[in-house]
């Protein structure tokens, strides 16, 4: 008999502490990450639940999104998120019209005064406020006949208040951008643990609670590779 190809784990046997015992012995005795956890889709899927939405992202530097009005798109798991500059308080909301589902920002702006959909034109605030429904609430713009069919008014109990962007968690350390998307994960203060006391020094230095850095430069890779092998390496 040859050598027998192991079925893939399922979701479930992922999570099975057993799977990582030898990752977690002493260092000069531990083994690596068995090889499928870097390209088995039932893997990520659980990385996607357990860890990217429940742990702390830094998604921007705040220098990206320092003035007001500054919009910008990022994904975290798979999942948009819309990044907005309210006046000085910069906010996070799913990145997904209440109306049809549309991708509402795609690439950075600057100076917006609301966040419009690219479909059909509903209009909020930087602070994620339904604000205006196009097509559906202003009849100088269309004929008689179209507002009949575009009307909104047999949609039981619609309020523009109760149709706002969801928002996500958001907090700012170390002149980052971090978003969590679970409602029940600890403060980021919590999570970093005594990291910010130990770099408190060096926040100081670099002026980073105040406007601090700026982005001189960018530079994208795009690399073919499993996330882990870009953390660790």
């Amino acid at each position: 008999m040859g050598n027998q190809i192991k079925p893939t784990p399922t979701y479930a046997q992922w999570a099975q502490p057993s799977l990582y015992e030898q990752t977690r012995r002493p260092v000069d005795e531990a083994h690596t990450l068995p090889g499928l956890v870097y390209h088995d889709e039932s893997f990520f899927e659980a990385e996607k639940e357990r860890i990217f939405s429940f742990s702390w992202v830094a998604v921007a530097e705040t220098a990206e999104i320092n003035s007001p009005g500054d919009l910008k798109s990022v994904s975290v798991g798979g999942v948009p998120v819309l990044l907005s500059n309210d006046r000085g308080t910069i906010r996070a909301f799913h990145n997904v019209c209440r109306h049809r589902g549309a991708k509402l920002v795609d690439k950075p702006c600057s100076r917006q005064g609301t966040i419009l959909c690219p479909y059909h034109h509903w209009g909020y605030s930087l602070d994620g406020r339904l604000r205006a429904t196009p097509h559906f609430d202003d009849e100088h713009k269309l004929p008689a006949h179209v507002l009949e069919q575009l009307s909104m008014s047999h949609v039981k109990d619609f309020k523009k208040e109760s149709n706002s962007l969801f928002p996500i968690r958001v907090e700012l350390a170390l002149g980052l951008v971090f978003i969590n998307l679970s409602e029940d994960a600890p403060a980021l203060s919590e999570w970093l643990g005594d990291l910010l006391p130990a770099l408190a020094d060096y926040e100081k230095m670099l002026g980073l609670h105040g406007p601090g850095l700026k982005v001189y430069d960018r530079k994208e890779y795009k690399v073919q590779a499993n996330w882990k092998l870009l953390m660790e390496n």
